[in-house]
């Protein structure tokens, strides 16, 4: 068996000898694995970021072209109140669009004008909030 000698621990101003076949004495082994699993943690918390930014990228696309921005306009002046104000018996002119169940990329679901509503910027921020918050806290 090949015996090596003691190496210094790798730590900034430790003066304690690593453990074999370590670069770490005891002591900073074990801050030295906690830093690595929380790494390992914020890895895959930035790859699962990355998964939703692309999702959303996706689900977005519908949004930038003609074809929606004049059906977004023609809807608006057929329907020039928020649904939500209405309800409470006030006036707000509607500036959003808004899809009551959300499409999730199901362009069926997307272009079906049953499935819109007429909302004030302040409503409409408020239901997708309440809708994302919603899934914020299911997957925590």
């Amino acid at each position: 068996m090949t015996r090596y000698p003691k190496r210094p621990c790798a730590w900034q101003g430790c003066h304690e000898y690593a453990l074999p076949g370590k670069s770490y004495c005891e002591t900073h082994q074990k801050q030295w694995n906690s830093i690595a699993n929380n790494r390992q943690k914020l890895r895959r918390l930035h790859e699962r970021l990355n998964e939703e930014r692309k999702d959303f990228r996706e689900r977005s696309k519908p949004y930038n072209n003609d074809r929606w921005k004049r059906s977004r306009a023609l809807f608006l002046q057929l329907h020039p109140w928020c649904e939500e104000c209405r309800k409470q018996g006030k006036l707000v002119p509607a500036t959003d669009v808004d899809h009551i169940v959300p499409h999730r990329g199901d362009m069926s679901l997307f272009w079906d004008m049953d499935n819109w509503q007429a909302l004030c910027h302040e409503c409409h921020a408020r239901k997708t909030y309440r809708e994302t918050l919603g899934k914020a806290r299911r997957r925590g």
